[in-house]
């Protein structure tokens, strides 16, 4: 498939089932061009699993239809605890997604060059976070998949993060719209599954 124009990312009638056949995403279809944009929903409407979908990890016996994109991608999880290798020191990893230069500077700005010793045991939940979003961002990727992450951060670091978030494409999964809605151009509000609206940020209106 080639992609058109701007268009980053492609999903076509994309279905996923979960490990008991219960279906999480249902005939889902999607454009994203090139444009940071949000996904909003409640609990158990298919958001993560849709972040999850585009770095295509499932089991082919779990999916129908198709996503397809050809662009370098990172992904900030919710759990980060199972994405930071525990054997090795903060600094060390972030270095390995970058030059020494570049993971100094990033530490430094998100204000976490005193734990670069540290092993991710030894770090607050918001520590960890914000190793994630540097080693998001360390390899310059196209698209950046955000998966609440800034949940664990007080105001002042949330807002460090989002600064640096804003230089990339983002796509933002978060239970608190208000705090991105000036970060994004698109909300896509998932039910059960599905998508029931995808507007301009200009027309969103948060339903109560």
């Amino acid at each position: 498939m080639i992609l058109q124009g701007a268009e980053l990312i492609n999903i076509e009638n994309l279905t996923l089932y979960s490990k008991k056949g219960r279906a999480i995403l249902k005939n889902l279809n999607l454009r994203i061009g090139d444009e940071s944009l949000a996904i909003i929903g409640p609990s158990g409407s298919g958001k993560s699993s849709l972040l999850l979908s585009i770095l295509n990890i499932f089991d082919n016996k779990r999916v129908k239809g198709s996503v397809f994109t050809d662009k370098k991608i990172s992904c900030i999880f919710q759990d980060t605890s199972s994405y930071l290798d525990p054997t090795m020191k903060i600094g060390s990893q972030i270095a390995e997604c970058a030059s020494n230069q570049v993971a100094n500077e990033l530490m430094k700005r998100l204000r976490i060059e005193d734990i670069c010793d540290k092993y991710p045991h030894q770090l607050s939940a918001g520590q960890k976070q914000r190793v994630m979003i540097a080693i998001a961002v360390a390899i310059k990727p196209d698209v950046i998949l955000a998966d609440e992450a800034l949940n664990n951060l007080d105001k002042d670091n949330a807002d460090i993060a989002k600064e640096l978030l804003g230089d990339f494409q983002t796509i933002f999964v978060t239970h608190d719209i208000d705090s991105i809605l000036n970060l994004v151009s698109r909300v896509i509000t998932l039910n059960e599954g599905g998508i029931v609206q995808d507007v301009e940020v200009s027309k969103f209106t948060k339903k109560s």
